[in-house]
């Protein structure tokens, strides 16, 4: 049985338990949460972070997804 992607259920990548894309997109999310917390002092939280992002118009689908699963995941329920 070949492992799937929790979000979409792709096969996932060696290295995580996403798909590439979904993992490439947690990726991005890890770095840009750095750097967002290098420019404002460490003041900004995961959930406001995550809040900021899936506002955004130019966050895309895989982001968003990842951001939902990783919400559910929070919370046990992923």
């Amino acid at each position: 049985m070949i492992a799937e992607c929790p979000v979409c259920r792709r096969p996932r990548v060696t290295e995580s338990e996403l798909c590439s894309l979904h993992w490439e997109a947690m990726k991005n999310i890890e770095k840009g949460y750095e750097v967002w917390q290098r420019a404002f002092g460490r003041h900004v939280t995961r959930h406001d972070y995550f809040d900021h992002l899936v506002r955004l118009e130019e966050t895309g689908i895989a982001v968003k997804s990842v951001i939902a699963y990783m919400q559910r995941k929070s919370l046990g329920a992923a």
